[in-house]
């Protein structure tokens, strides 16, 4: 590449080493040691994302014959703006833009600033007699004014019926997450008592208070699972009780209702800061109060901006190997734009969601690590519900763990809405709520291992689908869905066709250890085929909910069933047309739960398929299911339940489960 521009040079189609041509030389490179003034050589590299992006749009799109590779060399990125890339920066089919991790190199794209000065808290600190005794020789300060540091975000409501908003400044320390001052340090208070006085929630917590040793604070706040166990919510301390310390109130125009044994948790009460990975703000100060965690290296970041990276309207361009970091919202935000290609990228400690993909076609997530977000790790939007355009996205191979660290309920290691999306070979595990969420149409969900989700919610589904009739053509199909659930085991669901959702082709998943392993609620239409359900407190379930506790989705003109099929996104002839079942459905009983078809599946347990709701078999039909002596089906129930050579369910028709095919490492289709 030197030995080319020294051609041009020589011929004087150059004028410096800065100005150079994409077409005579497809590979640059950034490293920390650089200058974005340099013509972005191995040796004399360019020194920020920034600087790169503004190189190469001297050169137009329309005038790149080749691929662009831009090498990123080892070394902490620390962005005071976010890394913005637009349509201008696009490639071309034949030509796109690679920003890479240079061979081996360890690249990080920080939203955030270290924190390098602190100091011993002293008796001298206004708040020393505020910290408990026994924390104090732990606790040190940093003062973020003096570095310089005065945007601090907000604090606000989070949760349940509350628009998504990013965090305010948290705090990292060697790339894990620490929580604010917090009471319990582990699991969760309960409300003993609530009582509604005015405009508030008062709420008394209990014999487990007794340890509380706050007054009150201007920045206290609440967290719990106010009345169910699904939905929680994050609200302020609008009354704090200086004589009891086990009573709180809340704002109840915010919270309606209030139960007895409410899960709780008091957050960023400085008195509480007594336990290793603690921190405290002082807000009006600007002093931060940290126990750093025993085995800390000092690497301690805090979040400054929302997004570091953000895509819009981009197309042809590829993030490979990169780790991108500390954002109070989103660490990678995609919107519109074609092909993009998110490659073997760690995108970790984001105040709400790791990946956004809103709208565009054919992007790829793939190979990545997606952890320790506020909220869901990976959300991908697309395709059009109107005319069943499909996005075309893919979700392959991506190992996503320990999301919804912020607010629990209504959070997902993966959520798709749309028409059209893939979502295959991914390992999800480690999170509250739901594996894998669902929303629109012919999505397709494969080869994925989820567990150790649906932990602090009940009422859920390791995936999950549910609220719209008019969701259909979706598949589930060979998936292995294990150890799930936590708080509420009998309200955890391995596959979970909720409120009406129908349609839906199940095949091929194994349901180990889910609570119960596969729920259709009021729906219709579905194909549930060849799974495997094993220890499970219920197998298959199906009921008909719309004629008894969920009538009112039927009630007239104006109920939940009718205005779906009414809605905007939903073009009725063509959806009558693709999905025959929803032909004629508003005169067709369509309250009762028809034409669900089970066939072919194991079902270990008593409960193995049970019809609720007056259903029968001439609603719903079932053939050659094996749920009498259903383990002696089986070879390995306990890890990895695979039908026996010898299984009578061979000669019916059951395809063995593609265990080499499941997961990250499995192989493909």
């Amino acid at each position: 590449m030197v030995k080319s521009l020294r051609a041009l040079c020589a011929s004087g189609l150059v004028a410096c080493l800065s100005c150079f041509s994409v077409a005579a030389a497809a590979e640059f490179h950034i490293s920390p040691a650089g200058s974005d003034d340099n013509p972005g050589t191995l040796e004399q590299p360019w020194k920020s994302l920034h600087g790169a992006q503004a190189n190469l749009r001297r050169t137009p799109t329309s005038n790149r014959s080749e691929a662009v590779t831009v090498w990123i060399h080892e070394g902490n990125y620390e962005l005071t703006s976010s890394w913005h890339l637009s349509e201008a920066d696009s490639g071309t089919p034949e030509a796109p833009i690679t920003y890479a991790a240079y061979k081996q190199d360890v690249v990080q794209i920080r939203g955030g600033r270290q924190l390098t000065q602190f100091e011993p808290l002293a008796d001298t600190d206004p708040h020393f007699n505020k910290i408990p005794a026994a924390a104090r020789p732990h606790i040190t300060r940093a003062d973020l004014r003096t570095l310089g540091l005065v945007e601090w975000g907000t604090l606000t409501r989070r949760g349940y019926d509350v628009e998504l908003s990013p965090a305010a400044l948290e705090l990292f320390v060697d790339g894990q997450p620490l929580v604010v001052a917090s009471w319990p340090n582990a699991g969760w208070a309960h409300v003993t008592q609530a009582d509604r006085q005015h405009d508030a929630w008062r709420m008394e917590i209990g014999t487990e208070a007794a340890a509380l040793r706050w007054a009150g604070g201007d920045d206290a706040w609440l967290h719990g699972f106010w009345a169910h166990d699904w939905a929680d919510s994050i609200e302020p301390v609008v009354v704090a009780n200086d004589v009891s310390a086990t009573q709180v109130s809340i704002d109840a125009a915010s919270v309606n209702q209030v139960k007895v044994g409410a899960r709780v948790r008091l957050l960023n009460v400085l008195e509480e800061l007594d336990s290793p990975g603690e921190w405290f703000l002082d807000r009006a100060e600007g002093k931060l109060y940290v126990w750093l965690p025993t085995d800390s290296t000092g690497d301690v970041y805090v979040s400054m901006l929302e997004t570091p990276v953000s895509l819009y309207g981009v197309s042809h361009m590829r993030l490979q190997g990169l780790t991108i970091e500390c954002a109070r919202s989103m660490g990678i935000e995609i919107a519109g734009g074609h092909d993009v290609v998110i490659d073997r990228c760690r995108v970790r400690n984001c105040g709400t969601v790791g990946i956004h993909v809103f709208h565009g076609s054919e992007h790829q997530i793939t190979g990545c690590q997606i952890a320790h977000t506020g909220h869901t790790a990976l959300r991908v939007e697309g395709g059009d519900r109107a005319t069943l355009t499909p996005a075309n996205h893919h979700v392959s191979r991506n190992h996503i763990h320990h999301f919804g660290r912020a607010t629990h309920g209504q959070t997902a290691g993966v959520a798709i809405e749309g028409v059209g999306i893939a979502i295959d070979h991914n390992q999800i595990h480690d999170g509250p709520h739901t594996g894998i969420h669902l929303q629109g149409n012919e999505h397709d969900v494969a080869y994925n291992e989820v567990f150790h989700v649906c932990r602090l919610t009940d009422d859920v589904g390791v995936i999950y689908l549910a609220h719209d009739p008019t969701y259909r053509g979706n598949v589930i199909r060979h998936n292995y869905l294990h150890d799930c659930g936590g708080v509420g085991r009998d309200g955890t669901v391995g596959i979970y066709l909720d409120d009406f959702a129908s349609g839906t082709e199940v095949f091929g998943n194994v349901c180990r250890n889910t609570g119960r392993g596969i729920a259709i609620g009021g729906g219709r239409d579905n194909l549930l085929a060849n799974n495997i359900v094993t220890d499970c407190i219920a197998g298959i379930q199906v009921d008909s909910r719309g004629l008894t506790w969920a009538a009112d989705w039927f009630e007239d003109d104006d109920g939940a069933f009718a205005l779906c099929l009414r809605s905007t996104e939903v073009d009725l002839d063509r959806y009558e047309e693709h999905y025959p079942g929803l032909a004629g459905v508003l005169d067709d009983e369509p309250a009762r739960a028809k034409n669900n078809y089970i066939a072919l599946n194991v079902v270990t347990g008593a409960h193995a398929i049970e019809l609720h709701d007056g259903l029968s078999n001439t609603d719903v039909t079932t053939q050659a299911n094996a749920i009498h002596n259903a383990v002696g089906h089986l070879v390995d129930p306990a890890e990895r339940p695979s039908v026996r050579a010898d299984s009578p369910l061979l000669a019916h028709g059951f395809e063995p489960i593609r265990w080499d095919q499941i997961g990250i490492g499995g192989r493909a289709e």
